[in-house]
């Protein structure tokens, strides 16, 4: 068992994770040495190996500390009980806390191109929605098993409404879009649940 590792080698160590961030999104996981790592870092290039066992490991690290969207899912295992008009605006708020970080679209681009070049990089863009999209869909279909929802696919239904806010933050974001600039978060927020609840209103009820 390792052990315990103090408060500053912690702080250290998320340092050397936000130095190597840009240069992985510039050069890519294979193009970037641990020389353009430690001169971003500014730190000897074998002091990286004190923090980190290679750079694989400093790679997924970045991939967990700056694509937290485990972080944003509520306890939808515990929410069930939660009706979708009230729990659909708390998620939108979480995701609009991750995707107004500017780490998290650099993060993005590192995985979009990665995926380009190896499959292991495409298993690992999975992976990581899928922590989100499954937890959501298992919530979805328990909504549709008490009739708040009208039957459907669940991951599909999760897939549709996550999809929809992730186009309009990166036209906003990255995109820089002066229309959709205009736009608050949370009214668009509120667009977004209103129209996925009546899409998927029960079919016995106008609203669910």
């Amino acid at each position: 068992m390792s052990k315990p590792q103090s408060a500053e080698w912690h702080e250290r160590r998320r340092q050397i994770m936000a130095a190597a961030l840009p240069v992985f999104a510039e050069k890519g996981f294979k193009g970037a040495t641990n020389r353009d790592i430690a001169e971003a870092a500014h730190i000897a290039p074998g002091l990286i190996y004190h923090y980190f066992a290679n750079k694989e490991e400093l790679f997924t690290a970045i991939l967990d500390e700056f694509l937290p969207l485990d972080r944003v899912s509520l306890p939808l295992e515990t929410m069930t009980n939660v009706p979708p008009q009230q729990l659909l605006p708390l998620l939108l708020q979480g995701l609009n806390v991750i995707f107004q970080e500017p780490r998290f679209f650099l993060v993005m681009r590192i995985l979009v191109a990665e995926t380009m070049h190896t499959p292991e990089a495409g298993q690992r863009f999975n992976a990581i929605f899928k922590r989100l999209l499954d937890p959501f869909a298992a919530y979805l279909r328990a909504q549709i098993a008490a009739g708040r929802l009208r039957a459907g696919d669940p991951l599909l239904m999760a897939q549709m409404f996550l999809s929809s806010v992730a186009i309009f933050f990166l036209r906003r974001i990255i995109g820089q879009d002066p229309t959709l600039q205009g736009y608050d978060p949370d009214a668009m927020a509120h667009f977004v649940t209103d129209a996925f609840l009546r899409a998927f209103a029960p079919e016995n009820n106008s609203s669910p």
